[in-house]
């Protein structure tokens, strides 16, 4: 029944000239950078809460980022892998990237990612419509787990949670790394960050990137130049 919606004044956005306006897009403008690979990689991190140290981290490389807010849900699952087949037809490869916590449920998840994602795409395979609408059955797909691992745990020495006895997985999770348990979040950003894009380097073609980046800039440039014209 009550709702305060903030006091900012809701102005009108004036660019004042045209070549202010064209000035002001320019920037946005965007290829994709991985045009051409037969290989796609994805960053997927388990909170959303690092959604932005993910997505800062994974920008400069055009690489799609999704927050899965714990287990993905079903409905995200299957958009994802709409997403995935939706792909140009080169891509027959596509690396998930994953980053959660190294908990009972963090350390599964990475495992229902790839379990998950291999069943709704192979629904491409048995569905003609599906296989039709897409143009393509299924592709490549493995999903790999970047962090937290325990060498980075030893290594980074991030503060200790006791890991939840409650967690069904926690028996087995227990017998593996014992009772305590570490969060992504005790990461400090930066070295979040150098993980991240240490991860992306080291499965993509960064000579075939840095080329497709130049093109990007250049194609940007002879939009400038022409409207200078």
């Amino acid at each position: 029944m009550i709702a305060d919606r903030g006091r900012s004044p809701k102005e009108r956005q004036d660019f004042g000239t045209l070549e202010r306006f064209v000035r002001s897009a320019a920037p946005a403008f965007s290829l994709d950078l991985w045009a051409g690979q037969p290989e796609r990689i994805e960053v997927w991190v388990e909170k959303d809460a690092l959604s932005q140290i993910v997505e800062k981290a994974a920008e400069p490389y055009g690489v799609t980022t999704f927050a899965n807010k714990g287990y993905v849900s079903s409905s995200a699952m299957w958009q994802a892998a709409q997403r995935l087949l939706d792909l140009p037809k080169e891509v027959q490869q596509i690396t998930i990237l994953h980053f959660g916590d190294h908990d009972p449920s963090g350390i599964d998840m990475t495992r229902d990612i790839e379990a998950r994602l291999n069943l709704y795409m192979d629904l491409a395979d048995d569905d003609d419509e599906l296989r039709l609408s897409h143009g393509q059955t299924h592709k490549g797909l493995q999903v790999i787990r970047c962090a937290l691992n325990m060498d980075q745990v030893e290594e980074l020495q991030p503060p200790p949670n006791p890991a939840k006895v409650t967690d069904s997985r926690f028996k087995d999770y227990q017998d593996k790394f014992g009772n305590e348990c570490w969060e992504l979040d005790a990461i400090p950003p930066d070295q979040l960050e150098s993980i991240i894009s240490g991860k992306i380097e080291e499965f993509a073609d960064m000579e075939a990137l840095e080329a497709r980046k130049d093109f990007e800039e250049s194609e940007r440039q002879r939009f400038l130049d022409k409207f200078n014209e």
